[in-house]
């Protein structure tokens, strides 16, 4: 959109002082009315056979003495007939330094209520304005036998103001318009000032926001935009190999997709084939952040069209700043969060190097390295990080977690895990996200392996450790370590939940676990090689323990329907499964840690009270 505003400005300023100078000059020998106006449809007949087209002006008003010309109601249709480019008012004030000479210095030019409608019908068509731009770049035909070459009319514009313009693009069936209240570009030695106030700038792709129905996803569409903004910009040089100019105060703000760039500060040179940006500042409501440096080269591969790096990005981040227009699960997290890192990337991947974020105490620490490749490809795009190190002390863990809008859980026991420790990877490819790694706390270590499947509504993976101290997890005095690993998987659909509920009610989770007890102690029993399994339909859980023995297995079958009240767990069908002598559990299943029984009767006796205890 800002290119073409540059180039429809650019056109105006063209046109008009093309006109001013045509009818300023002629108007310096006749200052009558008559002249003026003979003058002008003269020059706007002259401007429709170089542009093919319809170019009217209303009037025009000459003063000899400021000296001044003055334009009303100029209007430049297409090759189609449909009003292009029409302008309310021009006025130019004018210092002609050599009429012989040709030098004309325009000390300011300002157009009023001015408007464009440029449109292309396809992408592989011609646009409505290419017939201006092919015009505009012809030379003036030159006889064939005129030796000496007439010296071009120099005009030197000094202060131009477009003041209320309207730009409406639009490239089939999507529409994109723009206005601004004021623009101003004023020459400052020999660079440029501009000013643009009241920017504003939407598009429209007629199709329904990406959010549509989907109230978990964030509300920035780029074919849905409505973006005010404003800019005080200095152009210090612009030649056609190089650039250098400084942005010392814009910013942008998007109401309905919740973006909110309070300030944007940056300088920045360019060779035209790489640009170097220094001092970037950048605040999104709460959230600041500064770039000390950057680059941005161009590529010659058709793929990667450009190549961007930066140095070391720090600031301090609210998470609901991008909550709106990116997560909106982010709404409540005001906890403000000190950010170091590296960006580099090309239009299709970014890499984040040096990842450091880190609360103001430095209760909760997070080192990284990430990357997200297939930025363009919606269905393929990946994304993947290494996390080298993430520390969270006491109480932390449950301050962010009543940041999000979760059922809290087992704070308590989230607490008595005392200072907790994470190295792992996280990746998310499609339509599913998998976390993996070791889980360091005062109660042992946790292995796991999770996946969500955002598709089919899934959370399934693995969990163990070694050696967990879960009786100081749970509070329970004589349970011991426990040697452990499991497998779940759990329900999160809400329509196939809901149904569930709304038949049978209950508010547990839905799913099946199948878990393994290597090796654990209550008081002075330890138990081996039991195996367990659960399946929960929301509203009661069910399944099935078996304790293996080097001869003989105890099993029993147990049902709950909360996890709060262990007196509503309810164990059934107890009982005892003697090994053939040749069953292959003798050999293969057997554990090397369970004592032979001296005699059958003691051996019953000991099961029993251990079936008990189970």
């Amino acid at each position: 959109m800002s290119k073409m505003l540059k180039r429809t400005l650019k056109w105006t300023a063209g046109i008009l002082i093309t006109l001013v100078a045509i009818v300023g000059i002629g108007t310096l020998l006749l200052n009558t009315n008559y002249v003026q106006q003979r003058l002008l449809k003269r020059a706007t007949t002259i401007l429709s056979e170089r542009l093919g087209t319809n170019v009217k002006a209303d009037s025009v008003s000459v003063n000899l003495f400021v000296p001044s010309v003055s334009l009303y109601g100029l209007r430049i249709d297409d090759q189609e007939g449909r009003p292009m480019l029409k302008m309310g008012e021009a006025d130019a004030r004018l210092t002609i330094n050599s009429l012989w000479a040709r030098d004309i210095t325009v000390e300011r030019l300002e157009a009023d209520r001015l408007e464009a409608l440029l449109i292309k019908a396809h992408s592989d068509s011609a646009a409505n304005y290419q017939f201006l731009l092919d015009s505009l770049a012809k030379k003036p035909n030159e006889g064939k036998n005129k030796e000496k070459k007439s010296k071009k009319l120099s005009v030197d514009l000094h202060h131009f103001i477009v003041d209320h313009a309207q730009i409406i693009y639009q490239l089939e069936n999507k529409k994109t318009s723009g206005s601004v209240a004021l623009l101003e570009v004023e020459q400052e030695g020999e660079g440029f000032a501009v000013k643009v106030d009241s920017l504003h700038f939407t598009t429209n792709n007629n199709l329904p926001r990406k959010n549509a129905n989907r109230p978990n996803k964030g509300w920035f569409d780029a074919g849905h935009l409505d973006i005010t903004a404003s800019l005080r910009c200095t152009i210090n040089i612009a030649k056609s190999d190089t650039l250098a100019f400084s942005v010392t105060k814009a910013t942008i703000s998007d109401r309905k997709t919740g973006i909110d760039i309070k300030d944007l500060r940056l300088k920045a040179t360019s060779n035209m084939k790489k640009f170097w940006f220094k001092d970037i500042a950048l605040t999104q409501g709460s959230t600041t952040l500064n770039i000390p440096n950057a680059t941005l080269t161009k590529q010659p591969s058709p793929n990667n069209k450009f190549y961007f790096e930066t140095g070391v990005v720090r600031g301090s981040v609210i998470l609901r700043d991008i909550a709106r227009p990116f997560a909106p699960v982010l709404q409540n997290f005001t906890l403000p969060l000190m950010l170091n890192v590296q960006v580099s990337g090309t239009q299709d991947m970014l890499r984040f190097s040096n990842v450091r974020v880190s609360t103001a105490d430095k209760h909760l620490t997070i080192a990284a390295n990430g990357q997200i490749n297939h930025l363009r490809e919606k269905h393929n795009l990946t994304v993947g990080f290494d996390v080298n190190s993430m520390k969270i002390k006491p109480g932390t863990a449950e301050k962010i977690i009543k940041l999000f809008p979760v059922k809290r859980l087992m704070m308590k026991q989230l607490n008595l895990l005392g200072d907790i420790t994470y190295k792992g990877h996280f990746d998310v490819v499609g339509h599913s996200e998998s976390f993996r790694g070791l889980l360091s706390t005062n109660c042992g270590p946790l292995n796991f392996n999770f996946t969500i499947d955002n598709e089919g509504k899934w959370v399934y993976g693995t969990l163990g450790s070694k050696a967990f101290r879960l009786g100081h997890a749970l509070e329970i005095k004589d349970l011991g370590d426990v040697s452990c690993h499991a497998d779940f998987k759990i329900d999160i659909s809400k329509p196939r939940t809901a149904k569930m509920r709304q038949e049978k009610g209950g508010k547990l989770p839905i799913g099946t676990v199948t878990a393994t007890i290597d090796d654990s102690s209550y008081k002075k029993t330890h138990v081996r090689n039991i195996d367990a399994s659960i399946q929960c339909d929301g509203a009661v859980a069910e399944g099935d323990i078996t304790q293996r023995g080097k001869r003989r297995d105890l099993y029993c079958h147990f049902a709950y329907t909360e996890t709060q009240d262990a007196s509503k767990l309810k164990i059934s069908d107890p009982g005892i499964r003697f090994h053939k002598k040749n069953d292959s559990l003798d050999t293969k299943n057997s554990s090397k840690n369970t004592k032979q029984d001296e005699t059958d009767g003691t051996k019953q006796k000991k099961d029993k009270n251990l079936l008990k205890r189970l």
